[in-house]
């Protein structure tokens, strides 16, 4: 099934001078969290609640945020998972690195043996 989001503005509401306001609801405010949780940019999210990026950064800046971080946490969950329990080698690498710091030593040449014939002293 489907889901189509939209937003609607009754009628008795409408702006005769232009676009009637925008009135967000609990629902879209629930949908914009959804979306931005699963990565969807803030164009697509605008563009398929069929307004403005502006609009929906200006209506929807705390349900953004919350989406935002929440795909975050639950992606470093999942890192921290399969980093500690030995299932992926290369997530806990990764983890190392990116969370904890660690950096593998750096190979430095001898500036001595650079010179040094192959094979030879």
């Amino acid at each position: 099934m489907q889901t189509t989001f939209t937003a609607s503005v009754p009628p008795s509401t409408a702006n005769p001078n232009g676009r009637p306001p925008f009135e967000p609801t609990e629902d879209l405010r629930r949908q914009v969290e959804f979306l931005a949780d699963i990565g969807l940019p803030h164009h697509k999210i605008a563009q398929a609640l069929c307004i403005s990026p502006t609009t929906l950064r200006k209506h929807f800046r705390e349900p953004l945020k919350r989406g935002t971080l929440q795909a975050k946490v639950e992606v470093t969950r999942s890192l921290f998972d399969m980093a500690t329990k030995g299932r992926n080698t290369s997530a806990a690498i990764f983890y190392a690195k990116t969370r904890c710091g660690f950096h593998p030593p750096k190979r430095v040449k001898n500036p001595s043996s650079a010179n040094a014939k192959e094979g030879g002293f």
